[in-house]
């Protein structure tokens, strides 16, 4: 994914919430700086709205801020674009369907925002090395 680190420090976090509740550090600890709360509303808000039709204008027109305000706040903060953040987002979540079995291919491409199955499947294939399908089976393993 095009925002790997950020994904990679919330995976961090995840596991150390689980085992050790009571020192719960705030992902923009584990970045080495605080998050901003601008940016803790955005990504709850993009959070909650996952696989509703998102892109940078609604979430800086939802948030009452302009997009370059937007695009500088994810630059800074995470590294990577409000485009490239939902759809990485939305690649765990479909990642996460699959490994249930509770949707496929052609059920998560469109959810994800890709209109063709090609493209999704490449995007998946780009992130975890294995297309859609063979995911599925990698975890059955």
């Amino acid at each position: 994914g095009q925002c790997p680190f950020f994904v990679e420090k919330q995976i961090v976090n995840e596991v150390i919430r689980i085992l050790f509740p009571s020192e719960v550090p705030t992902t923009g600890e584990l970045l080495g700086n605080e998050r901003s709360d601008d940016l803790s509303r955005v990504l709850a808000w993009i959070d909650a709205n996952i696989f509703q039709e998102i892109d940078a204008a609604s979430i800086a027109r939802t948030m009452s801020l302009s997009l370059s305000q937007m695009n500088k706040l994810f630059q800074k903060e995470i590294n990577c674009t409000p485009v490239a953040y939902v759809t990485d987002l939305r690649l765990e979540y479909a990642a996460r369907f699959l490994e249930r079995g509770e949707l496929q291919s052609t059920d998560l491409a469109p959810m994800c925002g890709f209109s063709e199955l090609s493209a999704f499947s490449r995007a998946f294939k780009r992130k975890f090395g294995v297309s859609p399908s063979d995911y599925k089976k990698s975890q059955d393993l």
